[in-house]
């Protein structure tokens, strides 16, 4: 009994140091812990905490390290930058010599970036002076935000090849801090499902005035309208049937097809029809486009979209960048869109 009671006081005691181990790591303030000036002896944070360390001579260099329980995007933030001081941080996937992503501004600048990130790796965070040192503290932050829902709707029949729009897209996408997919011959019912609670919508399919096609196959081909008009059949859907402001989460969509800018007098105006339900940013074609050079459009429009210009602006680089393709048609670049003039905030 003496010898069980022992144990018992043992395992409660180790259940407690436990606990408070926990609740300590868990506090969410840090401070460094020297010798961090290597990779490999980098101080563990935790996702959203506040951490606080020095850099004490020009040669000093912090390092940390996290891992994280979800896909994401993480903010990393340096301020308190002391005076007169020009400090950096660099972003390292899994070993010291991957550098991802990096923030160097000028002195005594608060420093800010951005990175995806996978669920169950070890990211590095390395501070170091680019100019001057101090005794005071800086602060680091490092928070990791869930990815944004983008889909990708195309189709692969035996008469046109629309899938490298999404190839082209997705890994841009990626990047911005979403979670795109790609959906291959879907009909256009589970479309209009998930088209209210997704923040990028992007169809690349034949279109038409007021209308573009989803495809279940080459034979069973759906249609998704503007207007919810006399005579649409129960496998199609409308724009028009969403109630009032149900497609505010929606921050971009792209109806990329043939004329899906143009207005029918029996289906509507797509783009019009979205703003009017909610959609922040809506884009369409007013004429004929190719096949090649939609795909190609589609990668260049969201590789620009990283930098977080205005629509027009975004717009107008994609242009630039297709000017000077020889394989790429001009005739057939974008030339509608409509809504908000900032799309700054499809870019996380």
């Amino acid at each position: 009994m003496k010898y069980g009671k022992c144990v018992m006081i043992i395992m409660t005691m180790i259940i407690v140091m436990l606990m408070l181990s926990i609740s300590t790591s868990a506090a969410g303030v840090k401070y460094e812990s020297e010798n961090n000036n290597y990779y490999s002896e980098a101080d563990w944070t935790l996702d959203d905490d506040t951490n606080y360390g020095t850099i004490s001579t020009a040669s000093d260099v912090d390092w940390w390290r996290i891992t994280f329980d979800s896909d994401g995007m993480a903010n990393v933030f340096l301020g308190n930058v002391p005076s007169g001081c020009d400090y950096k941080i660099e972003f390292y996937a899994y070993s010291s010599t991957n550098r991802v992503a990096y923030s160097d501004k000028t002195s005594n600048l608060n420093e800010f970036m951005q990175c995806r990130v996978s669920a169950g790796y070890t990211y590095y965070v390395k501070v170091s002076s680019s100019g001057g040192y101090s005794s005071s503290y800086y602060q680091l932050r490092i928070k990791n935000y869930a990815l944004g829902d983008a889909k990708i709707f195309t189709h692969n029949c035996t008469d046109i090849n629309t899938r490298p729009s999404a190839a082209n897209a997705l890994p841009h996408i990626w990047d911005m801090g979403y979670g795109g997919q790609e959906y291959l011959n879907n009909t256009v019912a589970p479309a209009y499902d998930v088209f209210p609670s997704t923040w990028i919508f992007a169809v690349r399919n034949h279109g038409g005035a007021g209308r573009i096609r989803f495809d279940g196959s080459s034979t069973n081909q759906t249609r998704l309208f503007a207007k919810n008009y006399s005579g649409i059949s129960s496998s199609n859907r409308s724009i028009e049937s969403y109630s009032y402001n149900e497609l505010s989460s929606v921050r971009l969509a792209i109806f990329m097809g043939c004329n899906t800018g143009d207005t029918s007098s029996t289906y509507g105006n797509l783009v019009d029809m979205a703003i009017n339900k909610g959609v922040s940013v809506a884009l369409a074609w007013n004429q004929t486009i190719i096949t090649g050079d939609a795909n190609k459009w589609m990668g260049v429009f969201f590789e620009q979209c990283l930098d977080g210009y205005s629509i027009e602006q975004t717009l107008f680089e994609t242009r630039l960048a297709l000017e000077d393709d020889s394989l790429y048609n001009y005739q057939a670049i974008i030339d509608i869109y409509h809504g908000a003039s900032n799309i700054s905030g499809v870019a996380v």
